[in-house]
């Protein structure tokens, strides 16, 4: 019995990232054909930051490392209007990122508003990223030096889909990097209505 509690739970995680791969494979043809549009909806930003924060929190802690996801957004101003769907896959891409090179230390996703700007840095003490493969950072399907990346998942496409929503949203991503002490990316959107 626990045997097939393990096979189902492999099956179960498998279809999943099956799943996803063939998702972002369908917003990718959408990104290169031009077709990608925005779908702007009123939403509390603290809402989400909150349940990123919670999404987040137990898998940092499985590797033991401590993350930290807050606002200083007031509540007052929380309520926004933008893409829910393509702000949210920017931060969970990002932070994601964060927590799969990041052996030991933290990660920290800060939100703010400024000159109604939105403004989020996602901070890490991961292995960061060597000058080299920092220019090739945001192209698809590219995941950098195969030694230094060969014990990390991933397809190389999640930073592009990033960038490509944070250029449909006009607004800009950039990043700062230490190899061996870690990465900040920050992103800003305006809103402009």
């Amino acid at each position: 019995e626990e045997e097939k509690c393990e096979y189902i739970r492999i099956i179960n995680e498998s279809g999943a990232k099956m799943l996803k791969t063939i998702d972002n494979i369908v917003k990718i043809s959408l990104i290169d054909s031009g077709l990608l549009q925005l779908n702007k909806t009123t939403f509390n930003i603290n809402n989400l930051l909150d349940t990123i924060g919670k999404a987040f929190k137990i898998d940092a802690a499985v590797k033991n490392l401590s993350f930290k996801c807050h606002s200083e957004i007031s509540n007052a101003d929380a309520e926004i209007f933008a893409d829910f769907e393509k702000l949210s896959a920017v931060i969970y891409n990002i932070a994601e990122n964060a927590i799969k090179f990041t052996e030991e230390g933290e990660v920290t996703v800060l939100g703010r508003l400024e000159d109604n700007v939105l403004e989020f840095s996602i901070t890490d003490t991961g292995i960061g990223i060597p000058p080299e493969t920092q220019k090739h950072l945001f192209v698809k399907f590219s995941q950098g030096g195969e030694d230094l990346y060969k014990n990390f998942e991933g397809s190389g496409i999640g930073l592009y889909m990033s960038k490509s929503y944070v250029d449909i949203m006009n607004g800009n991503i950039s990043f700062s990097s230490t190899p061996g002490k870690g990465s900040t990316f920050k992103i800003t959107i305006p809103l402009n209505g």
